[in-house]
């Protein structure tokens, strides 16, 4: 790998790099989506410094509260940066003492020290120390995650295993903690034994297509799509979904896609991950994390607000889909949704069209607006043009309760839907409004 110096035809400093190269910076900061064509300008580098000091930024002051076993690795580390004249202890310490001046400080040193150079190996040497930097912060924050997930890790374990499981892996885990030096590999191997207990209770609590029942309640892994334009290559090394649930049917983008199989989660937490899809592994997932989590299934739940997110590993195989999902009124083809799901559902023929009707599971007080849009949607679809009236919708309150238990049923489609209304509509509106092209 190598980069090259030059100058183009307006006299500014320009950096080559070759494919290698290109693809080595990519992967030094990948949660900036940074895409090079083997060319860059020197004051665009200098931008991406500045973010990968952003993103990995360390002090004294953090190992020292934290982990001071890595003390002596950062001093050597910092030593290199110094060697060749860059003072990357000054700007992190900057950082860490909430100085005002730091932003400019930092944008102003970088600046200055890069422009000033005229050899390619500088910015060799530079980014190679920004490599060992980023891999040090890794087992930095691998380390002070091993720790401070601790008492969330027992707490899922206690969801789902007997008291004396629970107290073996706690003494374990505790004489890994307390052992001198810290033994990251072997505490992490045992977060991840304690995690995949956890993880077997979570994906036997998922709800199996075959079990699912309208009205009932439920927990699917649902990853939802933009475009029902499906294309094997939009698939990344990583798949990010939802749990929905009857309390919980919001995910991070549209209302309909695909179920995805339980058996490839590899992380989730109760809102979004900020996850990188395309990383090339566990500990490049997060822009928050480096070690990924497992919660129990009553921890998830109970602590999602809005979303939460799981995230799948791409198998690159048949099993990854289960079905297609939607989240709608339970109108069939009276819903924009329920049509754009089926669109979808064209690519995958063999998979079963899930219709999860938000409906079944809230108060009647908060159906109204449901309630009123379906009898608008049924009005357009059944041609009727005469205007609405006061206490319209109300009047067709029998008509709702009617639908509501038709939808139980699970067997019943559009003509269902649209012959109950009508035979409301003989009975209410007979004589009150003239029928206009009204068809059935």
């Amino acid at each position: 790998m190598s980069i090259k110096f030059e100058k183009d035809k307006f006299g500014k400093n320009v950096l080559c790099f070759d494919k290698d190269y290109a693809v080595f910076l990519d992967r030094l900061c990948p949660l900036f989506n940074f895409q090079y064509d083997c060319k860059c300008f020197v004051n665009e580098y200098i931008d991406y410094l500045e973010k990968v000091s952003d993103r990995f930024n360390i002090s004294h002051n953090f190992i020292l509260e934290k982990c001071n076993f890595f003390i002596n690795d950062f001093d050597k580390l910092m030593s290199e940066f110094t060697s060749f004249g860059f003072d990357m202890e000054g700007i992190l310490n900057q950082r860490s003492s909430d100085n005002s001046l730091y932003w400019s400080f930092k944008k102003e040193y970088i600046s200055s020290f890069l422009i000033s150079c005229d050899d390619s190996q500088i910015f060799e040497n530079l980014t190679s120390l920004f490599f060992k930097l980023l891999n040090f912060q890794k087992k930095v924050y691998k380390s002070v995650e091993l720790i401070s997930f601790k008492d969330s890790l027992f707490n899922d374990l206690k969801d789902v295993a007997s008291l004396n499981t629970v107290k073996s892996y706690q003494a374990k885990y505790d004489a890994l903690l307390e052992k001198k030096p810290f033994d990251i590999a072997a505490t992490e191997n045992l977060y991840r034994e304690i995690q995949s207990i956890i993880l077997d209770d979570f994906k036997h609590n998922v709800t199996a297509i075959s079990d699912y029942k309208p009205g009932n309640k439920f927990r699917l892994l649902c990853h939802s799509t933009n475009s029902v334009d499906w294309e094997k290559n939009y698939l990344d090394n990583y798949l990010s979904a939802s749990l929905l649930t009857e309390e919980h049917t919001d995910t991070y983008r549209s209302p309909f896609g695909l179920i995805v199989n339980p058996n490839y989660i590899v992380s989730m937490d109760c809102e979004d991950l900020y996850t990188k899809n395309s990383a090339d592994d566990e500990s490049e997932l997060s822009l928050y994390s480096v070690l990924p989590r497992i919660l129990s299934m009553n921890h998830l739940i109970s602590g999602t607000k809005l979303y939460n997110e799981v995230v799948v590993k791409n198998p690159d195989s048949d099993d990854l889909f289960l079905g297609v999902f939607c989240i709608t009124d339970g109108s069939k083809e009276l819903n924009p949704i329920y049509l754009r799901a089926e669109t979808l559902h064209k690519d995958f023929p063999d998979l079963p069209l899930i219709d999860i009707d938000i409906t079944l599971y809230l108060p009647p007080e908060d159906l109204i607006y449901n309630r009123n849009d379906l009898i608008d949607s049924i009005r357009e679809e059944l041609n009727i043009t005469t205007p609405v009236f006061d206490g319209y919708y109300d009047m067709y309150e029998p008509f709702w309760e009617k639908f509501m238990e038709l939808k139980r049923s699970s067997n019943y489609g559009l003509l269902d839907i649209l012959s109950l209304f009508s035979y409301y509509y003989n009975i209410f509106e007979d004589g009150l409004t003239p029928k206009r092209n009204m068809k059935i």
